[in-house]
């Protein structure tokens, strides 16, 4: 999804007071937790089917990574009208349009809000995916990153069938009625060309990479030539994408004809995997929520953007529950920025009624690490509360990052410094942050050749021109330093 059009959506959410005697409850499954007041059996089978969902990409690629080291929240209304009691503005939607769901990533979360009169999981299959490409590839080209995620919006789990790449005849109709984009460009676009920024190129340049990556994995010729399986292969390899593109694909020219050729057919294969996705739901975790509950999530979903809202919301939860360490944690989170120490002080209270907030550890450590000149003291706190977080939380990459660049800060024990911050590069691959943070640790412990080698790496994972031009500024430091050693 655009991100652009991703913001306006989370923009779009506003508050309004709770109705009285609205029953939401929480369900908890192994990964996801669900809000609903649609009762705790449909609560129990939005879980299931988001089991479902992650299963099935376990099971269709081997080894890939589905667990996120974020809590992900799905808030499910009965209709837009109760939905509008968890999530305000959908009021403002006008009646004729539907909004079946949005997918919001967040500093400490994930959320996912549907609507059950009309349940759409499309758009979270689609930011689902993304998901899974940033825990898994270091990078992909724009085009298959999206690629792959139209490709799976229309995902369907069954009882004892998985159907994979339906036709979408939104994409189809577009292409018949306008001119797909050559493939010379359509490849080598970015997050900064006009095929993805100008309105009348976006929706083709969508719908493209859709048609693209169906042909790649359902055209008899393309599998037969595994197209796919070398780009992949190129990519894994850290090869530039230029030439990763030329090696699998050859004569653009002639892609441009196979594509076209393959938009204009009329029957479309796609997959049917039959495999039962078995997911116990009896299993899962029940409770009903109180309103303190009902108004922290509130706050903790608008705290990314409308934060005197969130205030309110989380301040009539303590008001109405002092003890109600999730909502002293969004206090932390929302002062976080600018208040740090109002933000420091919810988030050690957030900690004293629950020492396993695993959210408030890291926010805390990330606190005192700002720091310039760190005390013995400040250096064993962050030690403490960032060992906790990956004890509590395994997948939590940022908190190995953290460590790491703590160890190389005091300049002790390069290789376990090193390690940490490899492991967080391992969690999340997609995550650039990470090798930002290696790039600053091999230059606190000297090693300017092995930081040269990694950013001139980095330069073939990025399709970004700013973060190119921070790559380069970084690159040649290393050389400065690297030249005066020699």
């Amino acid at each position: 999804m655009n991100c652009t059009a991703r913001f306006m959506a989370f923009l779009f959410l506003a508050s309004m007071p709770l109705l009285a005697g609205t029953k939401w409850v929480e369900v908890r499954s192994s990964h996801f937790t669900v809000l609903t007041n649609g009762g705790a059996r449909q609560g129990r089978e939005i879980a299931k089917r988001f089991e479902q969902m992650r299963l099935t990409f376990e099971t269709l690629f081997t080894g890939v990574r589905t667990d996120p080291g974020k809590p992900f929240i799905i808030i499910a209304g009965s209709n837009r009208k109760s939905l509008a009691e968890f999530v305000p503005s959908f009021r403002k939607v006008p009646k004729q349009k539907t909004v079946a769901g949005i997918f919001v990533p967040t500093q400490t979360r994930y959320f996912a809000v549907i609507d059950l009169q009309y349940p759409g999981y499309g758009i979270i299959n689609h930011e689902y995916v993304h998901m899974i490409n940033q825990l898994n590839y270091a990078h992909l080209p724009l085009w298959l990153n999206e690629g792959f995620a139209e490709y799976f919006e229309n995902l369907e789990v069954t009882g004892s069938r998985i159907n994979i790449g339906a036709p979408r005849s939104n994409h189809l109709t577009l292409l018949s009625r306008f001119r797909p984009i050559p493939m010379d460009s359509f490849l080598a676009t970015t997050h900064d060309s006009p095929n993805y920024n100008e309105r009348n190129r976006v929706n083709i340049f969508y719908a493209q990479c859709w048609a693209f990556t169906h042909y790649l994995h359902n055209d008899a010729k393309a599998r037969e030539q595994n197209l796919i399986g070398k780009f992949t292969s190129g990519m894994q390899r850290r090869l530039p994408v230029k030439l990763v593109t030329r090696q699998a694909f050859g004569d653009v020219k002639e892609l441009d004809k196979s594509l076209r050729d393959y938009i204009k057919k009329r029957r479309f294969t796609y997959f049917p995997v039959k495999r039962k996705i078995k997911v116990d739901s009896k299993s899962f975790s029940k409770r009903t929520l109180e309103e303190a509950e009902i108004l922290t999530w509130k706050g903790l979903f608008l705290a990314a953007c409308r934060e005197a809202e969130a205030a309110s919301f989380l301040e009539r939860a303590i008001a109405l529950d002092p003890g109600m360490s999730l909502a002293h944690e969004g206090l932390g989170i929302l002062h976080f920025s600018s208040q740090a120490a109002a933000s420091s002080k919810h988030l050690q209270r957030a900690l004293e009624l629950d020492p396993d907030a695993a959210i408030a550890h890291y926010l805390l450590a990330s606190l005192l690490a700002r720091n310039y000149d760190l005390t013995q003291q400040d250096r064993a706190l962050i030690e403490t509360h960032l060992k906790r977080v990956t004890q509590l939380n395994p997948n939590f990459a940022a908190a190995y990052a953290d460590l790491g660049e703590l160890y190389a800060r005091m300049e002790e024990d390069k290789d376990t410094a090193l390690g940490l911050i490899g492991k967080a590069i391992q969690l999340e691959a997609g995550n650039l942050n990470h090798r930002f943070t290696m790039v600053r640790a091999l230059n606190r412990f000297g090693s300017y050749k092995s930081s040269v080698t990694l950013l001139q790496r980095m330069l073939n994972l990025t399709d970004s021109s700013r973060t190119k031009k921070k790559i380069l500024f970084l690159l040649e430091k290393a050389n400065g330093f690297l030249h005066r050693e020699n």
